[in-house]
C-alpha cells in the first residue's frame, strides 16, 4: 500500500482551550466542538465560520448531540449536568 500525505480541506480554529467532543449535524451543515473552556461551539461546515457560541456549563463540555431533526443540540459536562440548547 502506497503511503499519501493529504491535507485538511479546512482548518477551524474553535476554541481557546483543548477540544475534547465534537460532532456533525444529520444534515451534515453544522459542526459542533465542546471545549475545556466550557463552551460549545456551532460551525458551518461549509465557510469555517462560528454560527453560535453556547454556555452555561461550569465545567468541561465532553460529549455532543445533535437531535435527529437538528433543532436541539445535547451536550455533557464534568459539571454533572446535561445542557439542551434550541439552536
Amino acid at each position: 500500500m502506497q503511503s499519501s500525505s493529504k491535507s485538511p480541506v479546512k482548518l477551524i480554529n474553535a476554541h481557546t482551550q483543548p477540544l475534547l467532543g465534537i460532532a456533525f449535524s444529520h444534515s451534515d451543515k453544522f459542526l459542533a466542538s465542546g471545549s475545556d473552556d466550557n463552551s460549545i461551539g456551532l460551525w458551518d461546515v461549509r465557510t469555517g465560520e462560528c454560527i453560535l457560541r453556547l454556555t452555561g456549563h461550569s465545567e468541561p463540555v465532553r460529549k455532543i448531540l445533535f437531535s435527529l431533526d437538528d433543532s436541539f443540540l445535547i451536550s455533557c459536562s464534568e459539571d454533572k449536568t446535561i445542557g439542551i440548547f434550541e439552536i
